[in-house]
């Protein structure tokens, strides 16, 4: 008997304290049939909570009023529940009278009677309203913040800690050219701006890049934001981005949690932000009603009033990781979750005295967890009673609210960052209500370009401000907006809050905010530039009559110029045949001078002889005296003669066209042989050497006989001008075949060299500096002809007073074809066959 009676108590002390955990969690009991029908609803935090479920009771769940919830889901629950299965966190919305929408949690398994007959079910509640609200509320600032970005005309971007890109909107896509769908989780943001993988600010600006690389990839363009703490700002200039040039302006910033850690960056070109969204999911695992304790949501325990921790659910182990043992029977306080913060701790402490007071206790606090992170926690202490009203448990409650604080973090911070982004854009901006027309929101660009204060202009339509001064203007503006939703550069006159007219262009997106419809404008003043446009138009059109008048007169000038030069080309060919037949004249003068006078001598003697004879005169003696003059004059005329006959074989060869020069294969050692053969008696009587360097197997096709008379002309010409009589002069002959197929002749001496006015005319024909002392001046320009006309090369001089000559000639191994005319008129001295040095 004593026995059942302590096991009675037992019992009763069990269930006692089950009651006791069922009326103080934040969970609640709900029974339905067999059914499906609301038969009862158990727990204090109904109460606590104010939430009357009456309504309810005798209705299906998927029968109640202003359930909301996907009819896909809903229609997979009610197969779990006819399937007579567990289910777990089914989430819904329901309408109750006097309380309006609540969303509620639940979980529930079947109940069976002893026959195995389905009885109904049974499971736990929680009311989440709470947490629907704010994720209601970030959703729709979410939306708020989405609709201004995707609204915006200024381009922005932002970019996780990862690198990634996060958000591009509209205005980037207009303004770099490359599509969201592209950059949305690329990697790689700096590619469309710099045609290569290399950092953008906002990767500086979130931590990704070392400060010490700004220089290295932005020199010393970028400075610190005043505006925006730890921001950066830079500008750049970008060669064909979307179809031009364009000079883009930055501004990147970093984006903090709500600890201050750093979870990303944002970059902005004119005027936008971006939001991350992130929130905790909130995890739970409720199992069948005899472990509703250890599979609560909330961290819950059971407290002696002295607050010793007596029990403490599998959840709130598991946040601290400890073992249950490692706790029960220890003061709470002590416990993992109160370390780390002395002034938290105390704060349990007197809450845990107010609560054995009896008392009902709630606070906000942090919890550690065991991966070291600390979290939000709303933390309350329950008292119990028994049937005297003394207070024999204490029960501690606690809600992770991590999740909620920064989603209310993230919405303050979303609603900073738009509307420091707003009031520090450069971009002159305004909101609009639609479709009443008054002005939301300005920020401070907008009151210095138009010369107006906030105070002046909220609340106002821009009819009452009289803004538009044309009221045609902003009719088809209005016009525009209404037929396609947006406007880009509308040109129109405002005027200005001092009465003046300027001129802006505008560009507009209506978009949605909160089911609102907004009208988002920004505003750019281009009065100077279409100023500036008119003086330019009202100048190009005096510059054009100008520049008419002027080209009359250079016509005019033309003409005259081209007369002139006529005129004086005619005169320059008389000039250059005179100075050619001069130079003939010239050279012939002196034989046939001589000749002419040796033959009229002769004649006297001729004459005189022949009046001896016919008189009787003429004695042997005389007659031997005259033959001795006719063969001395004989001599001096043949003499003479042939003098000039060689001086005008020397005038043929000046046209280039030898036509008696015939191309052969030849080697190029036994072509020089030959054609310095004739130099050896000569320089056999002189103190002058010539030294010959000719690489073997030079093999060319070419012309022989030209190519012979270059290398003598060369020889000639060195020892005719290069060395003093009393002179041991040096001569050099070098020949070598380069890569390129051609051969490579250099032919040089140590003589006196020439002067530049020498120099440069030393290839011109009838040049000499011994004219009238045996030279005809056309001997190098013979040279030039043959090297750079049936040879087709080329030829080169290189000298100076007193540093000898170098003359290097570069000729094809073999020879082109000829197509050349000759380089005098053939009928100038009847040009033919025939070489000679000049």
């Amino acid at each position: 008997m004593a026995w059942a009676w302590r096991l009675h108590g037992a019992l009763r002390r069990a269930k006692a304290n089950q009651l006791a955990l069922a009326r103080f969690a934040s969970d609640w009991i709900w029974a339905q049939d067999a059914e499906f029908r609301f038969t009862h609803f158990e727990g204090s935090t109904l109460e606590r909570h104010n939430l009357v479920l009456e309504a309810l009771r005798g209705k299906r769940r998927w029968e109640l009023a202003g359930v909301e919830v996907a009819p896909a889901d809903m229609a997979a629950h009610r197969a779990c529940c006819e399937r007579h299965e567990a289910f777990y966190e089914f989430e819904y919305g329901v309408t109750i009278p006097g309380m309006g929408q609540r969303w509620m949690v639940v979980s529930g398994y079947p109940v069976f009677d002893s026959a195995g007959r389905f009885a109904g079910y049974r499971g736990l509640a929680r009311d989440d309203t709470q947490r629907h609200a704010a994720e209601v509320a970030l959703k729709a600032s979410e939306q708020r913040l989405s609709a201004i970005l995707a609204g915006s005309p200024v381009p922005v971007f932002a970019i996780d800690l990862d690198g990634r890109v996060v958000a591009w909107n509209r205005g980037c896509e207009l303004v770099i050219g490359v599509s969201a769908e592209v950059m949305i989780g690329s990697a790689t943001p700096g590619l469309p701006f710099y045609g290569c993988d290399r950092p953008v600010l906002a990767h500086f600006a979130a931590g990704l890049q070392p400060m010490s690389a700004l220089e290295t990839f932005y020199g010393s363009a970028v400075r610190p934001a005043p505006a925006v703490p730890g921001a950066l700002a830079a500008e750049g200039f970008f060669r064909n981005m979307a179809g031009r040039d364009r000079w883009l302006s930055f501004l990147a910033a970093p984006m903090h949690d709500e600890h201050g850690a750093v979870i990303g960056a944002i970059e902005t070109l004119q005027d936008i932000t971006e939001r991350r969204q992130a929130e905790q999911a909130l995890q739970t695992s409720e199992q069948k009603f005899e472990v509703i304790f250890n599979q609560a949501f909330q961290f819950i325990g059971l407290l002696s009033p002295d607050g010793c921790l007596l029990e403490a659910n599998q959840t709130s182990l598991d946040f601290a990781g400890v073992p249950a043992e490692a706790v029960i029977g220890r003061p709470f306080a002590d416990g993992p979750w109160w370390q780390g913060v002395p002034e938290h701790r105390r704060r349990l402490i007197e809450a845990i005295g107010q609560a054995a007071a009896g008392r009902f206790v709630r606070f906000e606090t942090e919890h550690p967890a065991a991966d070291g992170s600390r979290h939000a926690v709303d933390f309350s202490i329950t008292p119990v009673f028994d049937d005297q009203g003394q207070v024999t448990l204490l029960i501690p409650e606690g809600r992770d609210i991590t999740a909620i604080k920064a989603t209310q973090a993230e919405l303050q911070a979303g609603r900073e960052m738009f509307a420091t982004i707003f009031d520090q854009s450069p971009v002159a901006l305004a909101l609009i209500d639609l479709p009443a027309g008054r002005i939301a929101q300005i920020n401070n660009a907008w009151e210095r370009a138009l010369g107006w204060s906030a105070e002046q202009v909220i609340g106002r339509d821009t009819i009452e401000l009289n803004l538009w001064f044309d009221l045609a203007e902003r009719q088809r503006f209005l016009d525009q907006m209404a037929r396609v939703g947006r406007a880009e550069r509308f040109e129109a006159r405002l005027r200005r809050g001092d009465g003046v007219e300027a001129v802006f262009e505008i560009s507009s997106r209506v978009v949605n905010i909160n089911g609102q419809r907004v009208l988002l404008s920004s505003l750019v003043d281009v009065t100077g530039q279409r100023r500036t446009q008119a003086e330019i138009r009202a100048l190009n059109a005096h510059l054009e009559e100008r520049v008419r008048l002027r080209t009359d007169e250079l016509l005019h000038a033309k003409e005259r110029l081209e007369q002139a030069m006529g005129q004086l080309v005619q005169s320059e060919k008389l000039a250059s045949l005179g100075a050619v037949v001069a130079g003939v004249a010239h050279e012939l003068n002196t034989p046939l001078g001589n000749a002419l006078t040796v033959a009229s001598a002769l004649q006297d003697q001729v004459r005189a002889c022949l009046s001896d004879s016919a008189q009787g005169r003429l004695t042997r003696r005389g007659f031997d005296e005259f033959m001795h003059t006719t063969e001395t004059a004989a001599d001096l005329l043949a003499r003479n003669i042939d003098r000039a006959a060689r001086q005008i074989t020397t005038f043929k060869q000046v046209a280039v066209d030898h036509t008696s020069e015939r191309r052969r294969t030849f080697d190029l050692r036994g072509v020089v042989d030959e054609a310095l053969a004739t130099f050896q008696p000569k320089l056999a009587k002189l103190p002058h050497t010539l030294t010959l360097a000719i690489d073997e197997g030079i093999v060319m096709d070419s012309y022989p006989g030209p190519l012979e008379q270059v290398l003598a002309n060369l020889v000639a010409n060195a020892l005719t001008h290069a060395f003093a009589a009393d002179d041991a002069g040096q001569m050099w002959l070098r020949a070598t075949r380069d890569a390129d197929d051609t051969v490579r002749m250099v032919f040089e001496d140590n003589g006196q060299g020439m002067r530049r006015e020498v120099a440069d005319h030393v290839f011109d024909p009838f040049f000499t500096t011994r004219l009238g002392q045996g030279g005809s001046g056309l001997g190098m320009y013979i040279v030039y002809n043959f090297v750079t006309g049936v040879l087709g090369g080329d030829i080169a001089l290189e000298t100076a007073p007193g540093q000898g000559a170098r003359f290097s000639l570069r000729l094809p191994r073999v020879a082109p074809a000829r197509q050349g005319a000759p380089a005098m008129p053939p009928n100038l001295l009847d040009a033919g066959e025939g070489a000679g040095a000049g």
